[in-house]
């Protein structure tokens, strides 16, 4: 790193701020410019030394951390990283965009890792500066012996590979330079520049004539290869393009023929990517300085092409000169669409405040909008950006909106655009169920964007490969190889669309690797690695590099294994944290295998804590996602209420225009007036009770989180600070019995959640049940078998009739039923088995027990308020999931010391 990245330190605690400055000592990129214990004073120092980064504590006299970054608001071009002992604040935090959030006591590991990552931001933003102000330039410099020379991008004719060297052929000479041609290809623009054959490249500028296979630049005639026989047919369709523009004499009818011929080439982006930047950068060149419109619409479909190139940091700069231009030229269409590809390409380079500062731009317009193509495109990128954030619950909700929109315009109209736009976005719901573990509802979402397969290549073959992945994840392998032969039979050259094949052999060989067939897995993960390795994509070498792993893991040749996963294992580390936790587990067995049991422990015990960290995280997110699908709600109740508000001053307005021209009609008028009144103020009570209601049971649930969670978790936190601080305790079969206690405590922490999740949406004003014919013995059977996995000591009877049907909801049923299990297992004094019985009526499950007040138990469910010290979350959703089912959850004394649990359909 060039410059040192300056930074100052505010912590009201001297050892604590001595600690960080010997930490932070340790990185030669880091530099203090200062150091201070108050929040006032670190504002002005702020504003004297304007440093790059700032190391935050939370509890300060006056106004806390929180309350400083605030100050310094989301442009300012200062990093926040938080170091306090306070988790909590962890989400507000992260809100505010903070880099990091490091708890004390301070850990040297924890405190490098973010280091490292710190710099490695400032030197992707560094790379993109660099790449963008050569881009401009227009010239690119090459080496020549000890010297450096620019060499005008515009002056090249050709370049020519020379086994170690490249030969660039310029109008007025030519270079030798120790470099390969894909290095050199990789300075120049794409949309100049074209590959026709293993040894040339050729700017299209200076083609003369295309004669069969071959191509002459100057006086040079040079070979087209078959592989790259697409870029012979790119130059002639820009050939032709330019001849049947020389017809139009109007500008506008010049700028309309440009526009469809990249929307031609946009229905197939993955394939045409290098057409598409050059014809989007070739009309940029032709539009007008203030046609505003045509700029953005240019912008756009350039910063496509470099898109699907991977070329983030151009598309980014494209993209956002596209929002610009669509701002300036005050189109919402085209500011909605900039929008929409800006988001993802910002957080793929990690530009947070970016990100969010294009979805408020989103929002707001989503927000006061009724045209249905800008409610469109909204929706579909706020989901978008809520399942890049992983609020799945909001992505959903957005995806499904946008949606219902598109399908009915869909099916009715003729342009292939409306067609495409709905088949991809029914593969990114598909996407959104897979990740939420639903792939039945995967499936259904391919199979509504199915029938648009035939719009475009790159769509057919997009929900083909979805198919593979969502029937390997479902387990049906049939099915799965059906649609796979298919995609071969539609691709026919795999270097065509090699994300969709590599990503479909893989998904199968995945399912085989989790069966255990190794021998069928092998040949698929061969042929991944065979395109893979053709088309020298990073990203599709690192999935397969993380297959063959698990492979080699599987047939024990773990050296091999420990090769792949130590070329995989940096990338999954900076992709995502989940793929990485995964290569530290198949490092961990590959190290166990090969007999390195020290190194091997190190691994597993890496493995863990980041397991713990992803556990944590997931929590947080679930919480924020719920709290954001609230806060949505609340949004769109206050629009609603704000248009009922407009439309009675429409009503007032035009009732008092009418006044003053016809007398007589001005009582009907203000009685239709106070009509409107009191009906808007009635509803405006009903509002104000629901909102009582919602903020009840958001107290009721977080009431259940801090009783039912917090044993579990705390368990899982012991046994782990245990294994840290006295490791010797767990050797040999300790350690296995360690670990059952982590994962039975971890299974239990994960029940509950989906109990609390299932609860959370039995409380929605909208949420239904879903009724139908249910074998009430399956489901308690299912229930006694999850039960004897926790607790195998109390005897479970199931005397439910094979036959009986009930018409329920089957999860509120088996939630039901576990819960009151739960219940009678716990407070079971082992004389007795537990006993569950149901006819047409009710179902019952009855145990022994001590002296137990039934009168209080049913008092209790009937307050329905949360006892903290008692009752908790187990016989609280049980009796409302009951309620949600039409039936009613009570107890009762049988006689002597039996207690009885009964689910009345009654």
């Amino acid at each position: 790193m060039n410059q040192p990245l300056r930074y100052i330190l505010v912590d009201d605690d001297d050892f604590d701020r001595l600690s960080l400055e010997a930490e932070a000592s340790k990185f030669p990129f880091l530099k203090k410019v200062a150091a201070c214990c108050h929040a006032l004073e670190a504002a002005e120092l702020i504003a004297r030394h304007q440093p790059d980064i700032v190391f935050l504590d939370i509890e300060m006299p006056d106004i806390s951390g929180i309350e400083l970054a605030r100050m310094l608001g989301k442009d300012s071009r200062v990093m926040p990283i938080f170091i306090t002992s306070h988790p909590e604040f962890a989400i507000e935090a992260y809100d505010i965009e903070a880099f990091d959030y490091l708890l004390k006591p301070l850990s040297a590991e924890r405190f490098a890792r973010c280091m490292h990552r710190l710099e490695e931001f400032y030197r992707l933003q560094r790379d993109a500066a660099t790449f963008a102000k050569e881009q401009e330039s227009g010239c690119i410099v090459i080496k020549q012996g000890h010297e450096k020379m620019k060499v005008r991008v515009n002056d090249i004719v050709y370049l020519e590979a020379m086994k170690d060297y490249t030969r660039l052929v310029l109008t007025d000479g030519q270079y030798l330079v120790l470099t390969t041609l894909s290095a050199i290809q990789e300075k120049l623009p794409a949309e100049k520049f074209v590959r026709i054959h293993r040894s040339y490249i050729v700017n299209q500028e200076k083609v003369s004539s295309v004669k069969g296979n071959k191509v002459q630049v100057l006086k040079a005639e040079l070979p087209v290869s078959k592989l790259y026989k697409d870029a012979l047919k790119g130059m002639l369709s820009l050939i032709l393009v330019f001849c049947c523009l020389g017809g139009f004499g109007q500008y506008k009818e010049k700028m309309a023929a440009w526009v469809a011929k990249c929307d031609s080439l946009r229905l197939n982006a993955s394939v045409n990517q290098a057409q598409l930047r050059q014809t989007g950068i070739e009309g940029l060149a032709m539009c007008h300085p203030d046609d505003l419109a045509n700029r953005s619409r240019f912008c756009m479909y350039a910063g496509l092409g470099y898109y699907y190139a991977s070329r983030f940091d151009s598309a980014q700069y494209y993209f956002t000169q596209s929002l610009y231009a669509g701002q300036a030229a005050q189109d919402v269409r085209l500011v909605s669409k900039a929008c929409v590809t800006l988001i993802p390409v910002d957080f793929q380079l990690q530009l947070k405040d970016k990100v969010d500062s294009v979805k408020n731009i989103l929002q707001s317009i989503v927000d006061t909008t009724h045209d249905h193509d800008l409610l469109e495109i909204g929706y579909y990128s706020l989901g978008n950006y809520y399942q890049l954030k992983s609020y799945y619950s909001s992505a959903q909700d957005n995806f499904i909106r946008s949606l219902q929109l598109r399908e009915r315009e869909a099916d009715t109209s003729s342009d292939p655009k409306r067609k495409f736009d709905f088949a991809i976005q029914c593969d990114m719901l598909s996407k959104l169920y897979l990740n939420t573990g639903t792939p039945d509802k995967s499936l259904d979402a391919l199979r509504r964007g199915e029938r648009f397969a035939a719009v475009s290549p790159n769509v057919a073959n997009r929900l083909t490969s979805s198919f593979v992945e969502a029937y390997t994840t479902s387990g049906r392998i049939d099915s799965a190889l059906y649609y796979d032969r298919k995609l071969e039979a539609n691709v026919g050259n795999p270097l065509l669309f090699p994300s969709e094949i590599v990503s479909s052999d893989l998904n199968i060989a995945i399912y085989y690797l989790d069966q255990k067939q190794y021998a069928r897995a092998a040949p698929w993960i061969e042929k991944a690695d065979s395109v893979a390795a053709k088309i020298k994509s990073p990203l599709l070498n690192f999935q397969v590099q993380m297959t063959q792993a698990r492979y080699f893991v599987g047939v024990g040749k773990n050296q091999q294994a420990i090769e792949l996963l130590n070329l995989s294992m940096p990338v999954a580390k900076q992709l995502d944290k989940e793929l990485y936790s995964t290569d530290l587990k198949y490092m961990a067995l590959a190290q166990e295998g090969k007999g390195n049991t020290a190194a091997a422990l190190q691994y597993s015990k890496e493995y863990s804590e980041v397991t713990d960290s992803l556990n944590k995280e997931k929590l947080s997110r679930t919480f924020a996602d719920l709290e954001t699908r609230y806060q949505t709600n609340q949004k769109q109740q206050r629009i609603d209420a704000l248009d009922k508000e407009n439309q009675l001053r429409v009503l007032e307005l035009e009732n008092a225009a009418h006044t003053r021209l016809l007398l007589a009609l001005g009582l009907a008028a203000m009685g239709v007036i106070a009509l409107l009144l009191y009906f808007f103020y009635r509803n405006k009570e009903r509002l104000s009770r629901e909102l009582r209601v919602a903020n009840e049971t958001k107290a009721r649930l977080f009431g259940i989180i801090g009783h039912d969670l917090r044993s579990p978790v705390s368990k899982i936190v012991r046994l782990m600070q245990l294994q840290k601080e006295r490791p010797e305790l767990f050797a040999g079969e300790a350690a296995q019995q360690h670990e059952e206690k982590i994962k039975k405590a971890s299974e239990s922490v994960l029940e509950t959640m989906e109990d609390l999740l299932l609860w959370s949406k039995s409380q929605m004003q909208h949420f239904t049940p879903n009724l139908r014919p249910i074998r009430i013995a399956d489901v308690v059977d299912k229930e006694i078998a999850f039960i004897r996995q926790q607790d195998g000591q109390v005897e479970l009877v199931n005397e439910t009739p094979g036959g009986l049907l009930q018409e329920t909801d089957e999860n509120f049923l088996g939630v039901i039923v576990r819960n009151l299990l739960q219940n009678a297992v716990r407070h079971s004094d082992g004389g007795a088995p537990v006993v569950i019985k149901a006819d047409g009526m009710s179902l019952t499950v009855t145990n022994r027990a001590g002296l137990v007040d039934v009168a209080a138990l049913n008092a209790r469910l009937v307050n329905g308020q949360i006892d903290s010290r008692s009752s908790g979350l187990g016989l609280q959703i049980a009796a409302d999931l009951a309620a949600r089912i039409r039936a009613k959850l009570y107890f009762r004394g049988d006689g002597g010391r039996m207690l009885t649990a009964v689910v009345d359909w009654n």
